[in-house]
């Protein structure tokens, strides 16, 4: 499947599993990994409560963003930016705190 410039697939594994995947120029790349093993809501209620509150997990200690768009992927995990777009290079910044809020390479992160 086509999204953009971006080629999803997705594939099921020998143990019934589907993974989400991305191609990139050199290779495939697992996304997300999905079972048909059936969840209760409280089940939800404990993964989210673990990830928003225990002082362990990385989503409380910085940032975690990421927005997908049809030329390029953003992803600001703390301080550091970056911008994968589909062809084989990577663009990484490192940004001072805040500044990149104010920058205007980032501008279509918060659109």
């Amino acid at each position: 499947m086509r999204q953009g410039e971006w080629r999803f697939g997705i594939v099921q594994e020998a143990d019934g599993a589907r993974v989400l995947r991305t191609e990139h120029a050199d290779g495939w790349f697992d996304l997300y990994e999905y079972t048909l093993e059936e969840r209760l809501p409280v089940d939800y209620v404990v993964m989210n409560h673990y990830t928003s509150t225990h002082p362990k997990s990385s989503f409380i200690r910085r940032p975690v963003i990421q927005r997908a768009a049809p030329d390029a992927r953003r992803t600001l995990v703390g301080e550091r930016l970056t911008v994968t777009v589909r062809t084989a290079h990577r663009t990484n910044a490192t940004y001072p705190p805040m500044s990149w809020a104010r920058s205007s390479s980032v501008s279509s992160v918060s659109n």
